[in-house]
């Protein structure tokens, strides 16, 4: 889930009122302050809260505190394409799917679902009852949508607005709320992972009576329109769910817990491998993805830490610690596995690190960074391919080279004010 902006903006608040930032910036970041080798007039006005590619790459999506509209860009040139009247509050879900061209999201005042074409902004028609608990959208792959209401989770043609199947899940029937290991703070995972393809689902869900109770997980095979209850080992400590991961051949899934880390063979129905939670303040470890070979599972512990692990036997395989005095701040990654992105809240600044072992591959510094100052956080989304990143400063907006911390082009609409000034 994503925080309100009335929760962002008192979070801000709290943060600059603190002198929390380092004395020196940080050795071996080539900028401190504001870059010099991008001009003003290269500072994209089209500041955004929230953005999402799809999963081709070919679309980016943002939202923008001051206006009610979605916006949609050309994911490579960073080209306005159109607008969308739909919700953009942090807390409302959308999703676009680059097969179809559509977009997913709640149309003001709208209940049901609404369809859009994201290359005209027209409303394409809504999907689901309108009368009903409004469904929640789990995810979109090759053109088609899953949805989950009243304990049953639906799968919806983004062509037609067809519904495709129905498969009922009464574990959670009445048990419709989870709660995650890992601080929504942190990273963007949820509580449910849809499969690359799209024919598995991951979800968990947590009772809301008695308190404290474990949560359970499900597995569904949305082809075959079946599913099964996923009991963890005997003996295992975990109660609550951080995340799941789908290994990309969708031969395994990752379950991240407030104590550790388990693997399971999808076709075997067993767990391959299990790793136990850090020493450390809290244990828990969120899945959040496989590298790009599948040989190994990145996992988010505490504090920011990173940890990559062998997939087969849950070995150790690598490590990566944000310093002490810079552990807030995001996380998240590309589709592929070959790129982990960190906002690290107080330097201002990106950290990259590769998809093998969680080794520091880079820095990304978006307008401003890296120097002592109070920090509004940046907003920022990875392509699928981990090449480019789409970042919002408050000094501007933009897509940037993973590589090579290269402007690529920013982003502007000429319906919004200039970017804010020095």
């Amino acid at each position: 889930m994503r925080r309100s902006s009335a929760s962002l903006l008192l979070l801000v608040a709290a943060l600059a009122a603190c002198d929390r930032s380092p004395a020196k910036a940080i050795p071996g970041i080539p900028h401190a302050g504001f870059r010099r080798d991008i001009a003003d007039s290269l500072r994209g006005n089209a500041t955004f809260e929230s953005a999402v590619f799809s999963h081709d790459g070919r679309w980016l999506v943002t939202t923008h505190l001051l206006s009610p509209q979605l916006r949609v860009w050309d994911g490579h040139s960073g080209a306005l394409v159109s607008r969308i009247a739909a919700a953009t509050e942090q807390s409302e879900p959308w999703m676009v799917d680059g097969q179809t061209a559509r977009l997913v999201a709640h149309a003001p005042g709208q209940r049901a679902l609404s369809v859009f074409d994201v290359r005209t902004g027209a409303l394409v028609g809504v999907i689901g009852d309108t009368t009903a608990t409004p469904a929640t959208p789990l995810g979109v792959a090759n053109g088609v949508l899953m949805t989950a209401q009243g304990g049953t989770v639906d799968r919806w043609s983004l062509d037609s607005l067809v519904r495709l199947s129905h498969v009922p899940v009464p574990l959670f029937e009445q048990t419709p709320s989870c709660v995650g290991g890992i601080p929504f703070t942190y990273t963007d995972k949820k509580c449910w992972e849809l499969s690359p393809s799209g024919r598995w689902l991951a979800l968990a869900s947590t009772p809301r009576d008695p308190p404290n109770a474990p949560s359970r997980f499900a597995l569904i095979d949305l082809a075959e329109q079946r599913w099964e209850e996923l009991s963890l080992p005997d003996g295992a400590p975990d109660r609550h769910v951080a995340s799941f991961a789908f290994s990309a051949d969708e031969t395994h899934l990752a379950m991240g817990t407030d104590r550790g880390l388990h693997v399971r063979d999808i076709a075997a129905h067993a767990w391959s491998a299990h790793v136990n939670g850090p020493a450390r303040r809290n244990p828990h470890l969120g899945a959040i993805t496989f590298s790009s070979a599948d040989a190994r599972v990145f996992a988010l512990g505490d504090l920011l830490g990173l940890f990559a692990y062998d997939a087969k036997t849950g070995a150790q395989a690598g490590f990566s610690e944000i310093p002490f005095w810079d552990r807030e701040g995001i996380l998240k990654f590309s589709a592929d596995g070959s790129r982990v992105l960190v906002y690290r809240f107080v330097a201002d600044v990106i950290e990259v690190f590769d998809g093998v072992d969680a080794k520091h591959a880079g820095w990304i510094c978006p307008f401003f960074c890296n120097t002592k100052h109070n920090p509004v956080p940046v907003a920022f989304a990875v392509s699928p391919d981990g090449h480019t990143v789409a970042a919002s400063h408050r000094y501007g907006a933009g897509l940037f080279d993973v590589t090579t911390d290269r402007l690529i082009v920013p982003l502007r609409d000429p319906t919004l004010p200039p970017a804010r000034s020095r």
